[in-house]
């Protein structure tokens, strides 16, 4: 189901006596055709999903075996395709005079090919209120009885989680509200469904509040993929060139 020009990204929420939970995700447009095919609803218009389709749940790792286990896990050829790599602020923290755990685990990810880590927008309340939008329009979109569907302006990207992310899946039916702060999710200290939560939480959070526009070549892809008729897609391909040459798009640099 993902494409090979989907976005991709990555976050982690670090620990060493507690669990340390690193996820992969991808985003992207549906066309109606492929809607049709993965989920039995008719619509007119492209679909935004996002998938975490890849985790990483341990404890009792050193930092520098940490990033090597994330690098042994990601693929050669889409290394270069994740865009961001999130992590919780607690990894820049000093502690006595060792390095951070940024410091310690950076080098190594970027020296195979992956991004550097990034600030995670670790803001809890707004951050759980947003998976609960992904995970509404996930059901509404599986739910969806008759008709044809439409997405609306209020609605969150889909959020699915792939059965390659059994902790991922085993952590969703755990998150019950905090009674002291109704709006918050009550933590569970220690236990790996509260790491692995707060994962899923930084990378969603921080890539809708950080997602800038994509490049041209995707935007291109993704008009393709939208039309099955011939005619059709080669009028809009040839409106796209036209809109991107007047400056209407704003092209993403690709990673350095």
């Amino acid at each position: 189901i993902i494409q090979p020009w989907w976005t991709r990204w990555m976050a982690t929420d670090w620990g060493y006596s507690h669990y340390a939970s690193t996820g992969w995700y991808a985003s992207g447009l549906l066309s109606p055709a492929q809607v049709r095919g993965y989920f039995g609803v008719e619509t007119v218009l492209n679909v935004r999903i996002i998938i975490k389709y890849r985790e990483l749940v341990c404890k009792d790792v050193p930092e520098p075996d940490l990033a090597k286990c994330i690098v042994a896990l990601t693929p050669d050829g889409e290394r270069r395709e994740i865009r961001n790599h999130w992590i919780g602020h607690d990894a820049w923290a000093k502690r006595g005079s060792a390095n951070t755990v940024v410091e310690q685990m950076e080098p190594l990810l970027q020296r195979d090919g992956l991004p550097g880590l990034s600030r995670a927008d670790i803001d809890r309340v707004g951050g759980w209120r947003l998976l609960y939008n992904c995970w509404a329009s996930a059901r509404r979109l599986r739910n969806w009885k008759s008709g044809m569907f439409m997405e609306r302006a209020e609605d969150a990207p889909a959020l699915f989680i792939s059965a390659a992310c059994p902790d991922t899946v085993g952590a969703i039916p755990m998150l019950i509200c905090d009674k002291k702060n109704p709006q918050d999710v009550k933590k569970m200290a220690g236990e790996k469904e509260d790491d692995v939560a707060d994962e899923t939480r930084y990378a969603i959070k921080s890539y809708l509040a950080a997602e800038p526009s994509p490049p041209a070549s995707v935007i291109a892809a993704e008009t393709y993929a939208r039309y099955e008729d011939p005619n059709q897609r080669a009028m809009a391909m040839l409106r796209l060139s036209a809109e991107q040459q007047s400056g209407k798009y704003l092209r993403r640099k690709a990673r350095p």
